[in-house]
């Protein structure tokens, strides 16, 4: 009797719990503060704590509610142990659709964490994890959402047409399934993708008709994302009232759901609006704030971004030393982000990987042996295409990073062999983000590949012509002396002005900053990008060598980078 009594009870209590935790979903997106501390609540309550099932539901509510307010790190510690959790109870029980649909879930939620924390490697291979298992079982929405995170990564790394592509694909299914608040975040999506591309009024539409979703949908998350957008957008319009009134919003809905990204999004916002209007110390103190929250959550692109307009802001009231020491803050941020990041060829992977994924569909509707024969064939064909591909860097068509970390080691270990010099020079474009804000990064891409070419045209055939980053790129010289290599650097720092950039674009003209070493040092790299340095600090459009005087020995008043 006893027993029967205990089952009963316990029969009540899962009910209840099933209730709440449901109450909870729904709010997590609405409130995500209230959601999370009711899913927290039912984590500790008995005999809840024995169901492995519900205890995986319940941190997925917890993950979700902390991501609405981009507290991504702590999201990842709980979707971590969601993940334990489902592989100690995949162990005990039967396959089924519920068990494979979870783990795509929680796949593609440790993926757009990942995404948002910068590990852009990892995001891609978890998105994809995610695409193979919806496609499978055909799960619209899953696949939507995954699709979307591709596209987010392919936008990170200015593969704009593919990710343009993409978000609309996944807008497409996330209509077809009813999904508003999915369609609120990929038109925000759409919007930023617009402004890179130059299409500013565009973004403004798109930003609106996303803000319209998400209140309707109370999707607090697209909401608090398109506000922000919205206000940088007016800032780039020159509209510094209308968004001031939006990062006060954004202020106002970050305060609400105590989200501290987004807190740093409306404070970062107000120092730039600051900056334009003159106000350079509280400029300084807005951003100063942001970045403390910032890297409090992890946000290195927001770290990036602020740190960024700070050292233009010290320029600017001439604080020199202190501009200095932003900008290797900044520069250091950069390589650290891009060191942990595969770029362009894996979003290539990920893009025929999403093509090969739709002729799979089709394959598995028809059933034809005859067709997976080809599809296979195709697929290796490409694989291998990818394969040849994999050295070079997809805008520019240099060698990428990748080759660097394979041919440098070589490369000096012979010249310790033969004692035959090899020299490195560091290239830098002038003024590039003022190129990209005022003709658009279309322009800028154009402007890279044109940089690539005439590298290649004024080197040796031997010497290895490399895009080492952004706007940076490296040449490492076999068989060079510092005086051989010297030579080859200004006559490349003499061929890029001279070039007819208004053939681009009307008044476009281009310099770039050079920097030389050899392999007397112990990091030629590094003592290239130091003397590339010195080129900026001397005034830019010229050569300086690893023997050149160090950094505050020169006159004042020359700005510091691009």
């Amino acid at each position: 009797m006893e027993g029967h009594l205990l089952e009963v009870a316990t029969d009540q209590l899962l009910e209840v719990a099933t209730n709440q935790l449901h109450i909870a979903t729904n709010m997590a997106s609405i409130n995500p503060v209230k959601a999370e501390q009711l899913a927290r609540e039912l984590l500790i309550t008995e005999p809840i704590k024995q169901q492995i099932w519900f205890q995986i539901q319940v941190r997925r509510v917890i993950v979700s509610s902390l991501y609405q307010r981009g507290e991504y790190q702590q999201a990842l510690t709980i979707i971590e142990e969601a993940q334990h959790l489902y592989t100690n109870y995949q162990s005990t029980t039967e396959p089924s659709l519920d068990l494979e649909l979870l783990k795509a879930d929680i796949t593609l939620s440790i993926g757009q964490i990942h995404a948002n924390l910068g590990y852009v490697a990892s995001a891609l291979e978890h998105h994809q994890q995610a695409i193979l298992i919806f496609e499978q079982h055909n799960h619209q929405r899953g696949i939507a959402h995954a699709l979307h995170g591709v596209a987010s990564l392919c936008r990170e790394t200015k593969e704009l047409t593919r990710a343009n592509e993409l978000v609309h694909q996944s807008l497409e299914l996330m209509r077809a399934t009813n999904d508003g608040a999915g369609e609120a975040i990929a038109l925000v999506s759409l919007g930023l993708i617009a402004n890179e591309m130059g299409q500013g009024q565009t973004r403004i539409a798109q930003l609106e008709t996303a803000l319209n979703l998400a209140k309707m949908y109370h999707e607090v998350r697209a909401e608090c994302l398109a506000i922000a957008n919205l206000g940088w957008a007016h800032i780039q319009q020159g509209n510094l009232e209308i968004a001031e009134q939006y990062f006060t919003q954004t202020e106002q809905r970050a305060n609400s759901i105590q989200s501290r990204q987004f807190l740093a999004f409306a404070l970062s916002g107000f120092g730039l609006i600051c900056r334009y209007k003159n106000q350079y110390q509280q400029a300084l103190t807005y951003a100063g704030q942001a970045l403390e929250l910032m890297e409090a959550l992890g946000l290195l692109r927001g770290q990036y971004i602020v740190l960024e307009h700070v050292t233009e802001c010290y320029e600017t009231i001439k604080d020199y030393q202190a501009a200095l020491q932003t900008y290797k803050q900044f520069h250091a941020l950069e390589r650290r982000i891009l060191a942990g990041e595969v770029h362009r060829d894996s979003l290539q992977i990920a893009y025929h990987l999403e093509k090969i994924l739709a002729q799979r569909s089709v394959e598995a509707a028809v059933k034809r042996s005859q067709e997976l024969e080809v599809a296979n064939a195709k697929l290796r064909q490409q694989t291998t295409t990818l394969e040849q591909t994999a050295r070079l860097d997809a805008l520019t068509k240099l060698h990428n990073r990748h080759v660097l970390n394979q041919e440098l080691p070589r490369l000096l270990e012979q010249s310790k062999q033969s004692n035959l010099p090899v020299c490195a020079i560091m290239i830098d474009i002038d003024d590039f983000k003022k190129i990209n804000d005022i003709h658009g990064h279309l322009i800028g891409d154009d402007v890279l590949r044109t940089i690539a070419q005439i590298l290649q045209a004024n080197t040796r055939p031997n010497d290895l012509c490399i895009r080492f980053g952004g706007e940076e790129f490296l040449i490492v010289l076999p068989n060079a002396n510092l005086e051989q290599a010297t030579i080859i650097a200004e006559r490349i720092c003499q061929a890029v002005p001279a070039f007819q950039w208004q053939k681009l674009k009307k008044n476009l003209q281009i310099t770039v900053s050079i920097g030389v070493s050899n392999d007397d040092h112990q990091d030629i790299i590094a003592q290239a990008d130091n003397a590339m340095y010195n080129a900026k600090r001397n005034g830019k459009n010229q050569v300086q060598t690893s023997q050149a005087p160090q950094l505050g020995q020169t006159q004042n008043g020359t700005r510091l980078h691009d």
